[in-house]
């Protein structure tokens, strides 16, 4: 993925503090980050706010300049953004939930079979 126009202070704050929320409460859901992380934003005061707020507002300027740059040399094509990504680590963290996800329901269903059938095995001994 490409650096977005629309990174904000939240958004850096979150790719920060969400592996210290995943370490210290293992097997909490994307959701439950989510909420957590919004939660601490909201309570964080302006000036703890700053440094993230500020760190967006560079990331900006130094996307709109590379845009700018790649217009000028004729090589900006609007599906492809010039600037490399600040958030590669937090996409891959999320597609590693997602894969733990489906691997966990596999599993679920794949055990809820195996006892389903465990149960028709039972009731025919049983008759």
């Amino acid at each position: 993925m490409e650096e977005r126009e629309s990174c904000s202070g939240f958004f850096l704050f979150s790719s920060e503090i969400r592996p210290k929320i995943k370490s210290t409460n293992p097997g909490i859901s994307i959701g439950d980050v989510a909420k957590k992380l919004g939660e601490m934003w909201n309570n964080l005061n302006d000036s703890e706010k700053q440094p993230y707020i500020t760190k967006a507002a560079k990331l900006k300027e130094k996307y709109e300049k590379d845009v700018a740059d790649s217009k000028s040399k004729g090589k900006f094509d609007g599906s492809k953004r010039p600037a490399k990504v600040a958030w590669k680590k937090v996409e891959e963290e999320d597609e590693d939930e997602e894969e733990m996800r489906r691997r966990m329901n596999k599993q679920s269903v794949y055990l809820s079979k195996k006892k389903k059938s465990r149960e028709v095995v039972r009731s025919k001994m049983a008759e």
